[in-house]
């Protein structure tokens, strides 16, 4: 859980800007040590291409925070505004494109999107809302499709995202200030308030907006999938959870909060998204796994509204079944990076 807004604020933001420009003004010299370093380390550079990708984001991270407080200080009373908020759109656009790049240039990553041939063009088109429904597994893998919505398509995106994320400066002022919904903890969850929250993003899509969904609820792991497994078992969902356990790569998704989503946005179609993850983006292992030098793969699929069915029962079948595609996809794409 992250301390209240004040303490984020003002005192936990003012002291990320004094950390960062002192590591600023310090930065030859740590680069230089990580220079020397770095051939002890194995790899190429890697420890001096991690210092050098940090240091960009937390620079990065004191843009938004000033840029922020100039909006804030600019939009006294007009912060729900259109207007504003497009602005803060494209602050989060600037900083997640800037991530992207800086990732391509100094920690090896490229990405790489294919679709089922109407995917690309209905999110290009901006002329209809989506839903986007995608696995989860790593921070990596959310800012890149996050910037693949924002900056590559155009996208007023909408997230939902864990309530810990607001730790996060740009998404603690950018992301509080345009339509998203942080999920709090199980322990601080009321009962249905989440639900509310997605549904209310959700009615407010017009043609321009996606909201972004991760229906697994957490990154995945094997741990995280087994205990799905039992929670199916446990509800009485047997049938289910005999689908689910041929599924190796993604968790069996919850289906509450993107039949929710489907609900409360009648006319908005589902965009399908698979992706075989990028765990050296993960907690500390970054250090361990840089440059990475791999392709971070993306599959869309469109999937027009008619084709949803009606029916709780017959819509969690269909969510399932739509978890059955992306866990075919993953398996594949980790056999041909294998070989």
């Amino acid at each position: 859980m992250p301390p209240p807004r004040l303490v984020r604020r003002l005192i936990l933001q003012p002291l990320f800007i004094v950390l960062t420009l002192a590591l600023t003004v310090l930065s030859p010299l740590l680069l230089l040590a990580a220079a020397v370093v770095s051939p002890l380390l194995g790899g190429r550079w890697r420890l001096l291409r991690v210092a050098a990708y940090s240091l960009l984001w937390m620079q990065r991270e004191v843009i938004v925070i000033i840029a922020s407080a100039g909006l804030w200080a600019s939009g006294i009373g007009r912060m729900d505004s259109p207007r504003m908020q497009q602005r803060h759109y494209r602050l989060m656009r600037w900083f997640m494109r800037s991530a992207r790049v800086w990732g391509e240039r100094l920690l090896g990553v490229t990405v790489h999107i294919e679709d089922d041939g109407r995917a690309d063009t209905v999110l290009l088109a901006n002329d209809r809302p989506l839903l986007v429904f995608s696995r989860h597994s790593g921070p990596g893998d959310t800012l890149y499709l996050v910037d693949m919505l924002l900056d590559r398509y155009g996208r007023e995106t909408r997230i939902v995202m864990k309530e810990v994320l607001k730790l996060d400066p740009c998404m603690d002022l950018a992301g509080t200030r345009v339509p998203n919904y942080f999920v709090p903890p199980p322990a601080r969850r009321r009962d249905g308030s989440w639900e509310t929250g997605i549904a209310a993003l959700s009615r407010g899509l017009d043609d321009r907006g996606a909201l972004l969904l991760f229906p697994e609820g957490g990154n995945f792991s094997e741990a995280r999938r087994m205990r799905r497994l039992r929670k199916l078992l446990h509800r009485g969902h047997r049938r289910d959870a005999e689908r689910a356990m041929r599924m190796h790569h993604v968790i069996a998704p919850e289906p509450g909060g993107a039949l929710t989503a489907v609900a409360a946005a009648p006319t908005a179609s589902v965009i399908l998204v698979a992706h075989g993850g990028l765990s050296g983006l993960e907690g500390g292992s970054l250090l361990s796994r840089a440059p990475m030098d791999r392709v971070f793969r993306v599959c869309l699929w469109y999937v027009d509204r008619a084709s949803i069915p009606d029916g709780e029962e017959a819509q969690r079948d269909w969510l399932l079944s739509c978890w059955q595609r992306i866990d075919h996809w993953v398996a594949t794409d980790a056999g041909l990076r294998a070989g």
